[in-house]
């Protein structure tokens, strides 16, 4: 059984993602499902709900899930494309896909293909809660705020002087920051090392 993370179902039929639920569901998801049925819907409800992982049809009425994923600069979900068709898989790798299941979908494979992204999913939490630990611990220890912060971006990470910061303006799921000298970073994560 899996400690509950958000998930959307993004399909345009109504019995894949019945099925996909119950699979989620028979595999310890039981709560943080979420479901779209277009592009425009997945995108508000991404933007909403922050989801940890996507299942994600590829054909979908005049629209792609490729469509989607073209709205974001980065991708900080974790994506499992079900699909009846083939020949979309390399695409999807593209993408960053975790996986790439075939409609109708196996109940084994989708339970490994759901567990694998749990795990990963699992190790990045980890890793997040591990430095906010190590940034209180060193408040308590120092008792003062850092000078420095360490910012992610899609390049790596880069140490900002805090007084170096003018301003940060929220960008979607995103933060720029605006520093002296005219320079701007943009996080490509939704959290700070």
């Amino acid at each position: 059984m899996h400690d509950s993370f958000k998930i959307l179902i993004v399909d345009d039929e109504l019995q894949s993602r019945a099925l996909i639920r119950k699979l989620l569901q028979d595999n310890g998801q039981t709560t943080d499902i979420f479901e779209s049925g277009t592009v425009d819907d997945a995108l508000k409800k991404i933007n909403a709900h922050h989801p940890a992982l996507l299942f994600l049809d590829v054909q979908m009425k005049g629209e792609t899930g490729f469509d989607l994923l073209n709205k974001f600069k980065d991708i900080d979900f974790e994506i499992i494309f079900t699909t009846a068709h083939s020949e979309y898989a390399i695409k999807a790798f593209r993408y960053n896909a975790m996986d790439y299941l075939m409609k109708p979908l196996d109940p084994g494979e989708f339970a490994s293909s759901f567990n694998k992204a749990s795990v990963r999913i699992r190790k990045q939490e980890s890793s997040i809660n591990q430095q906010v630990q190590i940034f209180l611990q060193y408040l308590k220890e120092n008792n003062k705020l850092p000078d420095i912060l360490t910012i992610a971006v899609t390049e790596g990470i880069h140490f900002v002087n805090i007084r170096d910061i003018l301003y940060c303006h929220a960008v979607n799921n995103y933060t720029e920051f605006y520093l002296t000298h005219n320079q701007k970073l943009f996080s490509s994560h939704t959290w700070l090392l």
